[in-house]
């Protein structure tokens, strides 16, 4: 699907990464979060402390705008983690990787690999070595933002 396609079916298509700390079973707790409007390429960075008590999140969730995330759970956890609405449309390129590759031989799949060629320009960069942890505030911003830079 190309982006022309995207454009024609919604208004808005914003690929968004969390970063945020999680003990087993519980709840993230929202770190910051990065989020690029393809199209336009606007850019939103916001610690917690500047979103956590607001309403809704800081990009739109409509019906006519698509959330994209790699491993989208976990981006989609950190919205219910501070009362906001979950996104009407949903995109998560791993889950889409999962349906292209169900059965085949592939190489080490995750997010440090970027998974896939096809997706690795949205899903470029690393993550921190064990799920739910997060380097240093300064370290999680780089990370978050290398990861939504690379799919604008």
């Amino acid at each position: 699907m190309t982006t022309d396609l995207l454009y024609r079916w919604y208004r808005e298509v914003w690929r968004v990464d969390y970063e945020y700390r999680a003990s087993a079973g519980e709840r993230p707790t929202p770190v910051c979060v990065v989020a690029r409007e393809l199209r336009s390429g606007r850019l939103i960075r916001s610690w917690a402390d500047q979103f956590i008590n607001h309403s809704s999140p800081p990009y739109p969730t409509g019906p006519d705008v698509l959330f994209v995330a790699y491993y989208a759970p976990a981006e989609l956890s950190c919205h219910l983690a501070v009362g906001w609405p979950l996104p009407a449309r949903v995109l998560d390129l791993y889950a889409e990787f999962k349906c292209l590759t169900s059965g085949l031989p592939t190489p080490h799949v995750g997010r440090e690999s970027g998974a896939h060629p096809g997706a690795t320009a949205v899903i470029a960069g690393t993550r921190p070595s064990r799920p739910g942890r997060v380097l240093e505030r300064p370290a999680a911003a780089a990370l978050a933002d290398r990861r939504v830079e690379a799919a604008g």
